[in-house]
């Protein structure tokens, strides 16, 4: 029969006080080892939020694991049955148990009050990536008011390079798929907000088709045209065309390069030299060499 390790409870017990007389790194180690969550949270090797995060849950898990473990060794003693080794550790259990009293009280919600009470501002998870990660462990409803929160404090913004951005629009995406519906509007929201940021990027520029396919057509048609009308080069004209092909309904492309052509010829402020160089976005098939003549 596999047993695992029958005395870990004392082995633990050991990791602990050796935590508690150590320094550095070698503290740290020992103090995860012993689930000891509050010497892991004091220790500054472990001063960042995702090191915080993990001394509490493995902490919590580890405490539920002890506390297993010492049910048994007590049903073990109470019966006066000796089959296993490791059951006549009690007085080290209950110390380590009493020593670990801290992590029973945690769940999926106070691991975050304890981050965010900690006396080291490391630990307190401020930025949006920290705060969804903590949204998706709390679980559905937090993870919606965390979305709604960080989407209405980047409209505020208004910043095409905020760093939120592309995290936001991201997870978005993906939860869109998941488990939580009634997401399509804030889904869209943010889509477009990255779109303006890629646009605004002459790296980036060349994404912007995959993004807008994400978005439903008749948005997409009302707001891709507008974010293309920059792109000069060639090269990048003729990779935006393709995407289109690749990832849009066919006879989509025409339309939206329809429309990017008509923009140019029709904005004033745009050279003559530059409105005779948007044909070229039609010449890339010979089924809109028609449109561009």
């Amino acid at each position: 029969m596999t047993v695992g390790n029958p005395a870990r409870l004392l082995w633990k017990s050991q990791c602990r006080k050796l935590a508690a007389n150590t320094t550095g790194a070698e503290s740290a180690i020992y103090a995860l080892l012993s689930n000891d969550m509050e010497s892991a949270l004091s220790n500054p090797t472990l001063r960042s939020w995702e090191a915080g995060l993990y001394a509490c849950v493995s902490s919590l898990v580890g405490r539920m694991e002890d506390e297993l473990l010492h049910r048994y060794h007590a049903r073990l003693r109470a019966n006066q049955i000796v089959v296993l080794p490791g059951s006549e550790y009690e007085q080290e259990e209950m110390e380590h148990l009493l020593a670990t009293a801290n992590a029973a009280m945690l769940n999926e919600t106070t691991i975050f009050d304890r981050l965010a009470a900690s006396p080291y501002q490391e630990l307190h998870g401020n930025n949006s990536l920290q705060q969804l990660v903590a949204a998706f462990i709390k679980g559905k409803n937090a993870v919606m008011t965390t979305l709604l929160l960080r989407t209405t404090s980047m409209q505020q913004q208004e910043s095409n390079n905020n760093s939120n951005l592309r995290s936001m629009t991201h997870l978005l995406l993906y939860l869109d798929s998941s488990f939580i519906p009634g997401l399509e509007h804030m889904k869209e929201d943010c889509i477009q907000q990255y779109l303006r940021h890629l646009a605004g990027r002459p790296d980036l520029v060349k994404f912007t088709t995959v993004y807008a396919s994400m978005l439903p057509p008749p948005t997409m048609l009302e707001v891709l045209p507008g974010l293309l009308t920059s792109v000069q080069v060639p090269e990048e004209r003729h990779l935006i065309w393709r995407q289109m092909k690749s990832l849009l309904e066919d006879g989509t492309d025409i339309l939206i390069l329809q429309r990017v052509v008509r923009l140019i010829l029709g904005d004033e402020t745009i050279s003559d030299a530059r409105k005779c160089q948007s044909i070229g976005w039609l010449c890339f098939s010979p089924d809109h060499y028609g449109e561009a003549l």
